[in-house]
């Protein structure tokens, strides 16, 4: 009998040793899907914080669009105002130079009439020549640097030989720089 105990106490040995095995596996197994749930709670947790953080970054990017969006328009708007301004402004400034340009020839076209009326026509050719007749218009005369008219009352060839030549009223550059100035003079 004492070899049926001892293997009677060798098997319940075996089956308390495999029962303590199955219970430390199941128990660390227990553990594992215990820690695999707490970490797979704490990644859906982490899961669900990414998703409300995309959709805050989502929300955040639409709304910006949107101002963008709004700034954009403002500014096309502004740019669109800007170059019809300019265009106005062109439009208005060839009028006012087109007006300038009309006035400026109706002037030119009075000016040419006034000036017409001292034309030599068929009609008054009689009275011009006799008016050019009675009022002779001496040009036999020379005009130093300094303005003033030298008169000659004899035609060029006739000079008198004790009086210098046209060639005496030269004078050198530099008298031409110290000359006074003389505004609007009539000659």
């Amino acid at each position: 009998m004492a070899k049926k105990e001892r293997n009677m106490k060798i098997q319940s040995d075996y089956k308390d040793s495999v029962k303590n095995v199955v219970a430390r596996f199941r128990d660390e197994r227990l553990e594992n899907l215990r820690l695999r749930q707490a970490a797979e709670g704490e990644q859906q947790k982490l899961l669900e914080r990414e998703r409300v953080q995309e959709k805050r970054i989502i929300e955040s990017v639409s709304v910006e669009n949107t101002k963008l969006k709004e700034l954009r328009r403002e500014r096309l708007e502004i740019e669109e105002w800007t170059r019809r301004f300019k265009k106005m402004r062109r439009e208005a400034k060839h009028l006012e130079h087109q007006e300038r340009l009309r006035e400026m020839r109706v002037e030119m076209v009075k000016k040419a009439i006034e000036e017409s009326k001292d034309f030599i026509t068929a009609e008054n050719l009689d009275e011009k020549i006799a008016f050019a007749l009675d009022n002779e218009t001496s040009y036999n005369f020379a005009l130093k640097p300094n303005g003033e008219r030298i008169c000659s009352t004899e035609p060029p060839g006739n000079m008198d030989p004790e009086q210098p030549g046209p060639a005496a009223y030269v004078f050198p550059s530099s008298y031409f720089d110290e000359r006074p100035e003389k505004d609007n003079q009539e000659y």
